[in-house]
């Protein structure tokens, strides 16, 4: 779980490259479920690329955009659960990167 708070700031997005293990981090490269804060508005681009366990992940109706390739190179089946209306996919490829047994969800509420 990414907390909303971090030393007394609100979580708001997550920076491009953030948890990109193609990039340099290969430590998140087993994160498996992703749960992401009602604080967040973005998503960077290629945020978890390379996250190749990463399965679930958690979008709250907050995140109003997604930056490009943000999944990309990950786990073949992730599954995007987005409370609310998916969001913008802005930059990069125009995509978000997702395996070709991905599942995106729009839950309502």
């Amino acid at each position: 779980m990414i907390p909303s708070e971090i030393g007394g700031k609100t979580v708001t997005e997550i920076a491009d490259h953030a948890f990109d293990v193609i990039n340099g981090s290969p430590e998140y490269a087993d994160f498996v479920s992703v749960s992401l804060p009602k604080t967040l508005a973005r998503i960077g681009e290629c945020a978890f690329r390379g996250c190749t366990g990463l399965t679930t992940v958690r979008i709250p109706a907050s995140v109003t955009e997604i930056g490009g390739d943000a999944f990309a190179g990950g786990a073949a089946s992730t599954a995007l659960n987005f409370d609310g209306n998916a969001p913008a996919v802005t930059g990069g490829s125009g995509s978000l990167g997702l395996g070709t047994a991905a599942a995106i969800r729009v839950m309502s509420g």
